[in-house]
């Protein structure tokens, strides 16, 4: 969103946090965050109250990610801190430090739903909160914008939040 105000990106997809006044928003996809673990994690596969989460060590990305505001509000609309262990700077070192139990993790599912299928990892269901994160295109309000661009925002529009959804999984998940 910064380098859309400073002129330096005409179009951004973003997860939705503060929006600005001078930025339009077009909402394009909602992204569930699943709880990842070692499939011989005590609570793998299980179903579990975000209380019961309190005491495990969280693999977290960068810190202000709008991920982990998502999760530490969650934490504490329940009167707990979340404990984050370690800091990795891609999806892939996340994965690995879970795999390796350095801790669990909140991932997309698009980014995790191979490794479901495959075994690879595990999840833990919260049964009193759902994770979602809001993304939207993003755009200076008053900015000039080409044919291709008008035409680029129309038909991610017309895709709606379905057609997104399905051109990830077509790109991602399959």
């Amino acid at each position: 969103e910064k380098k859309i105000l400073a002129a330096k990106l005409d179009l951004a997809i973003v997860q939705r946090t503060k929006p600005s006044q001078y930025l339009e928003y077009l909402p394009i996809l909602e992204d569930e965050l699943v709880i990842i673990c070692p499939n011989d994690h005590p609570l793998a596969g299980k179903e579990v109250s975000i209380k019961d989460l309190k005491d495990e060590t969280f693999i977290g990305r960068e810190k202000g990610s709008g991920t982990e505001i998502l999760l530490e509000n969650a934490f504490l609309n329940f009167g707990i801190s979340m404990k984050t262990g370690w800091i990795c700077n891609s999806i892939a070192a996340v994965k690995e430090a879970v795999l390796h139990h350095a801790g669990i993790s909140a991932l997309s599912k698009y980014l995790v739903q191979k490794d479901m299928e495959n075994q690879t990892l595990n999840c833990i269901r919260v049964k009193d909160f759902h994770f979602v994160r809001h993304f939207a295109l993003v755009f200076h309000k008053d900015k000039i914008h080409d044919a291709c661009f008008r035409e680029f925002v129309s038909t991610c529009t017309q895709l709606g939040k379905e057609g997104m959804h399905n051109l990830i999984c077509h790109g991602v998940c399959s």
